[in-house]
């Protein structure tokens, strides 16, 4: 199990290939973090 963490403001950028992503590596836990890096 593999887990990737990602700001949320990260996530909606790459909603679509994260989603796909997720599909094709189901052993992979996304999860989301709240607070977001200011450098984003």
């Amino acid at each position: 199990m593999i887990r990737v963490e990602l700001t949320s403001l990260f996530a909606i950028q790459f909603m679509k290939q994260i989603s796909i992503f997720m599909a094709t590596h189901s052993n992979v836990e996304v999860s989301l973090i709240q607070d977001g890096s200011r450098k984003l």
